[in-house]
Parts: structure tokens; C-alpha cells; sequence
């Protein structure tokens, strides 16, 4: 082999090292290029994960603050309403009841209702039924009749009562005048908002 051929062969042995050495350095730059945009993309794909989950959060949180506004002012605005049919109802009922009283059969019911509150809790004996400016003698009669013994019913009229009675036994009194029936102003209010609640 002369010299020109071993300086060929030199040089094609430098240049196959160069060109392997060039493509293990390709391969490896390609490697970790792959390898770094593979880490680009996970974290890319992983901010935007967190980027849309707190943005759903925070829409979440919108609806529900909405939606508590929104039950917060229908909640407000019931009680509104709740207390101003409350007050309208409380104003009307005196006239209502004083009403009732004056109508024959509404009059009945309210007195046999008093009557069978008075029986329950009041003790036998003689009874002292004061009654509003109303009440005619066929009720009083069916009255008697209803309580069992008419004659431990004694009916007084009372002037001072605009509507319903008092039953008065034993030093006890069941109090179904028009003042009695509204002093109890709560259990009232809710009587009045649970019928009022159920009208549709």
C-alpha cells in the first residue's frame, strides 16, 4: 500500500469515525430533544390541567354564590311577604272574627269548640259561661244540651266582650273571647303563616 493509499485509508477511517461520532451525537441531541419536548408537552398539557381546573373552580364558585344570592333574596323576599300578610292578617282578623261571631252557624261551631275545650279541662261542676252581645237563646239551649247538665251552666251576658266567650269553672277559665283568642299573638302569627304557607 503506498502512501497516498494509506492517507486515504486514514482519512476514510477519520471520516467514518466523524460521521458515527456526528450520528451517536445526532441521536443523542434527538434523544433529548424528544425527551425535553415530551417534557414540554407534559407540562404544558399539565399547567393547562390546573388552568381549567381552576377555572372550573372558580365558575363553580360563581354558580353557588349566584345561586346563594338568588335563594338568599327569594328567602328575603318570603319573609317580606311572610310579614307583611302577617301584619295585614293580624290587622283584619278582630274584624273577621267580630264577623264570624254575628253569623248563626259560624257562632255554634266557635262555642261548641270552647265548650269541648272547656269540658276536657275544666272540672264538673257549676260553670259561668260570659258571652258576647249575640248569642240567642236557641244557642244557649243547644249549648245546655251539648254540655250534659244545663242546669250547672249559668249564661251571662258581658258588654264589655264584642265577640265569643269565657267559660269559668273552679276558679279556671277557658278564654275564647275575641281578646283571649288574640293575646296568644305567636301561636297566632303561626297558625296564620302555616295557613298561609299551605295556600297554593
Amino acid at each position: 500500500m503506498n502512501a497516498s493509499a494509506q492517507e486515504q485509508a486514514l482519512l476514510d477511517l477519520i471520516a467514518a469515525d466523524r460521521a458515527r461520532r456526528c450520528s451517536e451525537i445526532l441521536q443523542t441531541a434527538q434523544r433529548q430533544s424528544d425527551e425535553l419536548l415530551h417534557e414540554a408537552h407534559r407540562h404544558a398539557r399539565e399547567r393547562l390541567r390546573q388552568a381549567l381546573n381552576e377555572a372550573r373552580e372558580r365558575a363553580r364558585q360563581r354558580v353557588a354564590g349566584a345561586i346563594a344570592q338568588r335563594q338568599t333574596r327569594a328567602r328575603l323576599a318570603q319573609q317580606s311577604s311572610a310579614s307583611e300578610f302577617l301584619t295585614h292578617a293580624l290587622q283584619r282578623l278582630p274584624a273577621a272574627l267580630t264577623q264570624r261571631w254575628r253569623q248563626a252557624c259560624e257562632r255554634r261551631r266557635w262555642v261548641q269548640m270552647a265548650l269541648a275545650q272547656a269540658q276536657q279541662s275544666l272540672p264538673a261542676g257549676p260553670w259561668r259561661i260570659e258571652h258576647a252581645d249575640g248569642l240567642q237563646a236557641e244557642d244557649i239551649s243547644a249549648l245546655g244540651a251539648d254540655a250534659g247538665d244545663a242546669a250547672n251552666k249559668r249564661f251571662q251576658l258581658n258588654a264589655q266582650l264584642v265577640a265569643g266567650l269565657r267559660i269559668f269553672g273552679n276558679g279556671n277559665c277557658i278564654d275564647a273571647s275575641l281578646p283571649g283568642l288574640l293575646s296568644d299573638r305567636e301561636n297566632l302569627a303561626a297558625a296564620l303563616l302555616q295557613a298561609w304557607e299551605q295556600t297554593p
